[in-house]
Formats: structure tokens, sequence, C-alpha cells
């Protein structure tokens, strides 16, 4: 993982902070590493089941890799779901819950059957496409295919 690898960890954060410049996208390296099953991310499925999912990505992000919190932090999870006039109790139990484990798990099975590998992954349909540099493609796809 590049948080284990001093070099290439020094190296990710100059560029994801490069391109977060580009974007006018914040970032802040959050501490800790952020692992795949963290809770921000099984949150995803609370967002989803109240129609809610870009929304929480987006404050998600902007709790974490965008101003430094923590993934895993009571104190980040409770101010994304105030953010999100959600009952802090509840999103709190979903998160550490046995149903949102399953969820984030048939997801990553789901993904990785796609061939899912890294992030960003974009796809539509079968085609893939892997990294934000990888953007003006995806965009040129759509532009020749705009019934996807």
């Amino acid at each position: 993982a590049t948080a284990q690898m001093p070099v290439k960890l020094r190296y990710a954060i100059a560029d994801l902070t490069r391109w977060g410049k580009r974007y006018g996208a914040p970032f802040a390296f959050a501490p800790g590493a952020p692992t795949s099953a963290a809770r921000i991310n099984k949150g995803t499925f609370f967002a989803i089941e109240k129609g809610q999912a870009r929304d929480y990505v987006d404050k998600a992000y902007h709790a974490t890799f965008g101003s430094g919190g923590a993934f895993d932090s009571d104190e980040v999870l409770s101010g994304v779901a105030r953010e999100m006039g959600w009952s802090v109790e509840e999103f709190l139990a979903f998160v550490s819950s046995e149903k949102a484990g399953q969820l984030y798990a048939a997801s990553n099975t789901e993904a990785h059957a796609r061939g899912v590998f890294g992030v960003p992954i974009m796809m539509v349909g079968d085609e893939m496409w892997w990294g934000n540099d990888r953007l003006d493609f995806l965009e040129e796809y759509l532009a020749a295919h705009p019934t996807r």
C-alpha cells in the first residue's frame, strides 16, 4: 500500500496536491491510512438507501481528503451525518453494522468481477478508464456515444 512506502507516499501526496489544484478540489492528507473497509466508505450504502449518494460522497471527501479528517473518526462521521440531515446515532449504528459490511463486501466482489483494480476507475458498460488523467478519453467516448 502507498501509505506503507514512505517514498511513494511522499510522491503521492505531492501529486494529489497538484491534481487538486488543477481541479479546484481541496486536498489535505488525512491522518492514518484510508482502509478499504473504513466506515466512511460503508456510509455510502446508507446514502444510497436515502437517494443521496452523490451528496454524501462530496461531503465525505471534503471531510477527509478535502480537510484532513480521519476516515474512521466518530467526529468526522457524525459531522457528515449532520451535514446530510441524518440522525447521527442511526448513521453511526449503520456504518458499524454487519449489514454495512455485507453491502461493502458484495460491492467489492462485483467491482472485482467487472475488472476494477484501483481508483479512480470510470466505467461505461464494459469500457473502462483508470486514472483522473483519462477523463479526456472518457469525455470523448461519451460525446461519441451520447445514448450511453
